[in-house]
């Protein structure tokens, strides 16, 4: 019986293992160049080592025909503590985490401001910005140590000694903290360039949201006269009035109708109209996600403005 039978079957690459770890394909010690021969080992107690490949032939592997170094196969050391690990108990562990974390992604998330809470914050925030000073200057400016000769530079040090009359910034504690707080909500809030806006950006926003809340608060009012002259006119509604069905049964539904279009160009083709609900029910499931620009105005008012279809409440007109 030969000794090979109780050694199992070889594998394909262990035959190749074998076939390269063969001495003729080895290159020897002798024949690699620039090696210096051992000499001292030690000197007093500085240990030295010779330019050499000795001990990494030795313990590390051999370089083989081509030149290149191949590194002994060793067994991969394990940890005896590896095998009794419930790896699906850990999987489970992983996925109760995940979903902790998400939950507390959801609790950290943006508080949503309304117009009114944002238009607030801005004219505060603007109350501490000069003229052309973006948020981040600002906060710069008021964070200016009071110390000029630990924060000034070199040539504002100069300058200093030179004219003593310069005037230092002395910074600002108190605004640097309300500023900071300030542009913190209204990045929680959505806006994410709040730390670059000027001065003049600021103020622009300002008016354009007062314009818009008075062009808003118009129309209701103007619709809430509307329908208090109708019922002076008309009386007490009768019920089918009031289920919305004349005598004939014909539906006599008064809820807004509302013209779209989808660009702000003279050109732009005029779509609708549309009621009220149907235009909140295609705002909610994503119908106008891919356009930007959705603008309507009530179908009534033929010569009235288009305005953003995400400023329209249309709980207001149902």
């Amino acid at each position: 019986m030969s000794k090979r039978s109780g050694l199992g079957v070889p594998s394909l690459d262990s035959d190749e293992e074998d076939y390269n770890d063969k001495d003729c394909f080895r290159l020897h010690e002798a024949d690699i160049d620039g090696q210096e021969a051992t000499t001292l080992e030690y000197d007093d107690e500085v240990k030295i080592t010779p330019f050499n490949m000795k001990e990494e032939l030795e313990e590390d592997g051999h370089f083989d025909s081509a030149g290149t170094f191949i590194f002994k196969k060793q067994v991969d050391a394990r940890d005896n503590w590896l095998e009794d690990i419930n790896w699906l108990e850990v999987k489970k562990n992983q996925e109760k985490n995940s979903l902790k974390d998400t939950s507390i992604s959801d609790e950290l998330g943006g508080k949503v401001l309304s117009k009114k809470e944002k238009l607030t914050l801005y004219q505060e925030l603007l109350s501490y910005l000069q003229p052309s000073e973006t948020v981040l200057r600002s906060i710069r400016r008021m964070g200016a140590c009071s110390d000029a000769k630990k924060s000034a530079s070199a040539s504002q040090r100069w300058l200093r000694n030179k004219n003593p009359k310069t005037k230092t910034e002395t910074g600002n504690p108190e605004g640097l903290i309300r500023v900071t707080e300030l542009a913190d909500q209204l990045v929680q809030g959505g806006d994410f360039d709040v730390y670059q806006k000027t001065f003049d950006d600021i103020k622009k926003l300002i008016e354009c949201t007062k314009q818009f809340a008075a062009d808003d608060e118009l129309e209701v009012l103007g619709q809430a006269f509307d329908e208090k002259q109708a019922d002076d006119k008309g009386g007490i509604k009768s019920t089918e009035e009031h289920d919305g069905t004349d005598h004939d049964g014909s539906n006599n539904n008064t809820s807004v109708m509302w013209h779209l279009k989808r660009s702000n160009k003279p050109n732009t083709e005029i779509e609708g109209p549309y009621t009220s609900e149907q235009l909140k029910v295609w705002l909610q499931d994503g119908t106008f996600n891919d356009d930007d620009n959705i603008l309507i105005r009530e179908s009534t008012k033929s010569d009235g403005q288009f305005y953003n279809i995400t400023r329209i409440d249309f709980d207001l007109y149902e």
